[in-house]
């Protein structure tokens, strides 16, 4: 196992170019929801992502993802979010998950939180969010 490991070499290149939308949880969880009906329908579309539970990225959202985009283009492997109460870190979380997991540059992600209560909500929510590609394991 360790030498899977030691043979291990993200590609910077495929998570620099990777494009990141509003969608970009979406597509996880309904890959298909831009053709259904529901979606189509402007009257019907507020019901279709409240049944669905859809949660798109909001601009300020997108443009942290980008910054770590831009990070890796500058060379840094490092990466510090600071961000206010309610501005949906989890789900920023998620899409980063999905973004390294997606263009395989990681294999493993660890979250760590300090409250077991954080961890239960982001346990339900990275399951929500990223169904589909998405193991858990405590």
């Amino acid at each position: 196992m360790t030498e899977k490991y030691a043979t291990f070499a993200p590609n910077r290149d495929a998570l620099i170019n990777e494009t990141v939308t509003d969608d970009y949880i979406v597509l996880t969880k309904k890959p298909d929801y831009k053709n259904d009906p529901s979606w189509l329908d402007d009257a019907s579309r507020p019901e279709f992502i409240k049944t669905n539970k859809l949660r798109f990225l909001r601009p300020y959202q997108v443009r942290a993802i980008e910054s770590i985009q831009r990070a890796v283009k500058e060379g840094r492997d490092r990466f510090l979010f600071e961000m206010a109460t309610g501005t949906c870190k989890t789900l920023v979380s998620a899409a980063i998950i999905k973004l390294f997991r997606r263009i395989g540059n990681a294999r493993r992600i660890l979250f760590l939180v300090d409250r077991l209560e954080l961890e239960r909500q982001a346990q339900t929510n990275f399951e929500d969010y990223l169904k589909g590609d998405y193991i858990s394991t405590y």
